[in-house]
């Protein structure tokens, strides 16, 4: 989100301050407005609100013990994904971060998927930062980052951003 905000016309610099769940901004009024900003980090799927103070995270989902979901990567460690494909399921890989509200949006998409359909598993990767193994070992552009693999351990699709439809659609036409 900083990255994308440091692009916007008149910004001087952003930040974000993990810990806190916020991002400062400074910025030059007369070549964007701070509504301009808090539109622009709407568009990318974050709630915003002028002033400090008022950050948060929303919570996690939490998976039911009947759910084939995993955490396999909770420090942003290195991870191979075919060590953690299910058999007979599709796969799917959720690279995520507790500071990343769209990844909380697939969550609760996922979370909805595996409610009716048994033949998906979910193994979450938490890659905490952009410094982390994980992020370089592959290359992650941005969050949401999902791998697909199909029922017989085959990568199948790799979605990026809060592509709700298109996450569904796949899993439909692979679990077919």
């Amino acid at each position: 989100m900083a990255r994308v905000i440091r692009q916007q016309a008149g910004v001087e610099k952003a930040v974000f301050h993990r810990d806190k769940a916020e991002l400062s901004v400074a910025y030059k009024s007369s070549k964007t407005s701070t509504k301009k900003l808090i539109h622009r980090v709407k568009e990318m799927g974050f709630v915003a609100l002028k002033g400090a103070g008022k950050g948060a995270y929303r919570p996690s989902i939490k998976f039911l013990p009947s759910m084939d979901f995993r955490l396999i990567s909770k420090n942003g460690e290195a991870v191979r994904l075919t060590d953690h494909l299910a058999a007979n399921k599709v796969t799917v890989f959720d690279f995520t971060a507790k500071w990343c509200g769209p990844c909380k949006d697939i969550a609760r998409a996922l979370f909805q998927i595996m409610l009716k359909n048994k033949a998906v598993a979910l193994r979450k990767i938490n890659v905490v930062s952009w410094d982390k193994p994980i992020a370089k070992q592959f290359k992650l552009p941005r969050l949401p980052y999902l791998i697909l693999y199909d029922k017989n351990g085959k990568k199948s699709q790799v979605i990026v951003g809060r592509k709700i439809e298109q996450l569904k659609q796949a899993i439909l036409r692979l679990t077919k």
